[in-house]
């Protein structure tokens, strides 16, 4: 395995963590000075409001950080999932290609193909109709402002355009892959195949052969010169 999103995804963590506990630092200070400044000068208790309404700055941070450690860990069970895979596959992971901003999450380049795989750790239920995903929270079901599915293809058609100008006409399919557990997935008709995290390694193995060993060598060196990995 190559690259490894784990790496943005602990930097942004301790990112967030740092401001947190910067944050609250601030927050502390300002509220005892605040109160000082109420209990010496006989100044109202309005004035402690700045920090009672900073004090939801710190929350924010600690909410982006627990959302990257989130990540981490559907990332690492990703990674394991993939580890299962035998040695004539390439994966790739948090490739970014050339002048693309964002990177791809996983690549996997074996005998049954070229993959782009999205990783979501998604909990709970969501349904999938076409390329329209929802998440139910509190009992109620909500659309997703992204589609997962339509960032997988949009990968998908990068990576096919990257390694047509390396003159490898190669099909690449996108999958969203689910990478928690206790998903629960409701699809009808999906755009893209969606595969829960336990059944990757073998849905990707049992696909008929494509590429022969020189194939996959090839395509995983123009990706490992050419792209990088975050």
């Amino acid at each position: 395995m190559y690259g490894g999103k784990r790496r943005y995804l602990r930097r942004m963590a301790r990112r967030y963590t740092a401001l947190a506990l910067v944050s609250c630092g601030f927050v502390a200070v300002l509220a005892a000075v605040c109160l000082i400044a109420i209990l010496a000068h006989d100044l109202p208790p309005a004035l402690l409001a700045a920090p009672v309404l900073l004090a939801a700055v710190p929350g924010y941070f600690f909410r982006r950080r627990r959302g990257y450690r989130y990540g981490i860990r559907g990332e690492e069970a990703v990674a394991r999932a993939l580890a299962a895979l035998d040695d004539r596959h390439r994966v790739f992971s948090s490739l970014v290609l050339p002048g693309a901003r964002g990177d791809i999450d996983h690549v996997v380049v074996g005998p049954g193909g070229v993959w782009v795989l999205e990783t979501k750790n998604y909990a709970g239920d969501i349904a999938c109709t076409g390329d329209r995903w929802a998440r139910r929270r509190n009992g109620e079901w909500k659309a997703m402002e992204r589609s997962p599915g339509r960032q997988a293809i949009d990968n998908a058609r990068r990576l096919a355009s990257f390694l047509e100008g390396c003159a490898v006409a190669v099909p690449v399919e996108p999958v969203v892959v689910l990478a928690n557990s206790n998903a629960r997935i409701r699809c009808k008709d999906p755009a893209v195949p969606v595969v829960m995290r336990g059944e990757l390694a073998s849905s990707l193995s049992v696909r008929k052969p494509r590429l022969n060993a020189k194939d996959i060598r090839l395509i995983a060196e123009f990706i490992r010169k050419s792209a990088r990995l975050a």
